[in-house]
């Protein structure tokens, strides 16, 4: 979370719990919104897109 700062990229405090816990855990994250989570140097995965 400190490098989204140090970007200056702003991140929820929700998003920052969630990708806190998958960088912990070595999870990957599966939402929409993939800007936070690519902030904050997790692995991300939109649903929605064609893979």
């Amino acid at each position: 979370m400190a490098r989204a700062r140090f970007e200056g990229r702003a991140i929820g405090k929700a998003d920052c719990y969630i990708a806190a816990t998958a960088a912990s855990r070595g999870y990957l994250v599966a939402s929409r919104d993939v800007s936070p989570f690519e902030a904050a140097g997790v692995r991300v995965l939109n649903p929605w897109e064609d893979a």
